[in-house]
């Protein structure tokens, strides 16, 4: 499933290198108000993390219905899913370390391969799904500033407990990016076709 990852990460990020990033947005349920940050460097979101490219993409990192992956993987779009989320401009002192600069590469982590098992409630049928190549952590590189992008479960405590879910972390820590890189056991995956 090597084609997956290529045509819904791979590709739309290799569009974007070499430009500047010119913008972000948040897409979410709710306002800047409301938003579920630590303040020490990891953001939450519900829907999508739009990035805009001076001269290149718009790029909308969240969890797709990818066909062959989980519900939940993380995948890049050029195009928006969001049609009723809330859209706005990061708020916090973050951000523009980030802007500005040219995006220069990317890492992905995730599982070579993860067998899924699930059992029907009513029958007590066992099914086992297998998946290869999902990505559920992207590292973007700008200028050798490096960001984390997630597809986990909100938590709390900001501690991720387990590798999919339905929010959009935001990491600017690379501590926290290397805690959960261990805590999950991500692996790298590759990163050119």
């Amino acid at each position: 499933m090597l084609a997956t990852l290529q045509r819904h990460v791979i590709e739309p990020l290799q569009a974007a290198i070499g430009c500047p990033l010119s913008a972000a947005h948040y897409h979410d349920l709710t306002d800047a108000t409301a938003l579920t940050t630590d303040r020490q460097g990891t953001d939450i979101i519900g829907q999508q993390l739009e990035l805009e490219f001076c001269g290149g993409p718009t790029l909308c990192l969240s969890w797709y219905g990818v066909p062959g992956w989980q519900t939940y993987s993380l995948a890049v779009a050029r195009t928006s899913f969001c049609t009723a989320a809330e859209r706005f401009v990061p708020p916090g002192d973050c951000w523009p370390r980030y802007l500005g600069r040219v995006l220069t590469g990317f890492r992905i982590f995730g599982y070579p391969r993860a067998e899924v098992s699930r059992t029907n409630l009513g029958t007590g049928h066992q099914t086992t799904d297998v998946y290869c190549y999902e990505p559920h952590l992207l590292l973007l590189n700008f200028d050798g500033v490096w960001m984390g992008v997630a597809n986990w479960h909100a938590e709390d405590d900001f501690i991720p407990r387990q590798p999919i879910g339905d929010d959009i972390w935001v990491l600017f820590d690379a501590g926290q990016i290397s805690r959960a890189i261990a805590e999950l056991g991500l692996e790298a995956l590759p990163n050119e076709p």
